[in-house]
């Protein structure tokens, strides 16, 4: 007998993208399926779809819950859940009608603890995937973690194993970047994975009032302590892995340069006459950036700053090469 795949759909204000949503995965060729809709309190009538959903396919189950955010929606879907595999789909999404299919499958081959797809934002589907040659990439727990740093920490691109899934949890006191942290603990306790290089998972991103949509203010600096986190858990499990330790430096100083270029470009130029810009510099380097001491990685970040930017994006990476600079040789 198959087993039963749990898919759990976090649903908050969402009407005009739920129906393709549900409907996807209703359409699974994969059918052994068990569908969580979890209702977070949306203000409009996505609460209404799913009861409608529900009582037209007994697949469905539907959570009625005070709103808890995306990661107590989740949350809320596990702690049901019956199925021997859980995946996730965000509810202004949608996915390949083979997802779980292809996901299943070479779970089942492998016997691996996660299986992960692709995304590709909903815009550039041409529904055109083409699975028949594809070829699946066994994964140890080092290439899980490099399979997550090149296509992302997105829940909702992996199939997970339930005895996996459970002895994780995700952090309802965290609003963003919630899927990092609990990627890094998903990947201490996995040991085998597959990865399937196909886009069966079709990311919307014209919406911007889901749960998953948040706008870059003071939240974008969990992504720092998200990483940072991350950092601490993998020389954890690989002490003497230099290599790795330097790739997830760089990855880091990536994931800095993107979020600060997206938050710091939209300060206005008066802004820093009181220092402001120059303390918040101060704030993240001594809470994040302390670690980097090789020279390589300033001569990243002075490469990476020879482009044309915003005077106070261009400021306040200089400030942190600076910085870092004095540190290193003092």
């Amino acid at each position: 007998m198959n087993p039963t795949i749990s898919i759990i759909v976090p649903i908050y204000n969402v009407e005009k993208y739920i129906h393709k949503c549900i409907d996807s995965i209703i359409n699974q060729t994969y059918t052994q399926l068990e569908i969580i809709l979890v209702d977070d309190e949306s203000p409009d009538n996505c609460g209404l779809i799913c009861d409608q959903y529900s009582k037209k396919d007994n697949r469905i189950k539907v959570i009625h819950q005070k709103n808890k955010g995306l990661s107590g929606a989740r949350n809320s879907g596990i702690k049901i859940a019956t199925g021997s595999y859980i995946g996730f789909v965000d509810s202004d999404d949608y996915i390949h009608k083979k997802m779980y299919e292809t996901l299943i499958t070479q779970t089942l081959l492998h016997k691996s603890d996660l299986t992960s797809c692709t995304i590709i934002e909903s815009s550039k589907n041409n529904n055109e995937v083409q699975l028949e040659n594809m070829q699946p990439i066994a994964l140890g727990k080092k290439e899980i973690l490099y399979n997550y740093f090149n296509y992302g920490f997105y829940v909702m691109r992996n199939l997970y194993s339930k005895k996996l899934i459970t002895s994780c949890k995700f952090d309802e006191n965290i609003p963003f970047v919630e899927d990092i942290f609990f990627g890094t603990d998903i990947i201490t306790k996995a040991n085998k994975g597959v990865f399937i290089n196909a886009p069966l998972y079709f990311y919307n991103v014209d919406n911007t009032t889901s749960l998953t949509k948040v706008n870059y203010n003071k939240n974008t600096f969990l992504s720092l302590k998200a990483n940072t986190y991350m950092q601490t858990k993998m020389k954890d499990i690989f002490p003497n892995d230099i290599d790795l330790h330097d790739f997830i430096k760089n990855r880091i100083i990536g994931n800095c340069l993107y979020h600060f270029q997206n938050l710091y470009l939209k300060i206005n130029t008066h802004l820093d006459k009181d220092g402001v810009l120059k303390t918040k510099a101060k704030q993240v380097y001594n809470d994040n950036f302390s670690f980097f001491k090789k020279p390589s990685t300033f001569k990243t970040i002075v490469r990476l700053l020879n482009t044309k930017q915003l005077k106070y994006f261009y400021r306040f990476y200089f400030f942190l090469v600076n910085k870092t600079y004095k540190t290193d040789t003092q």
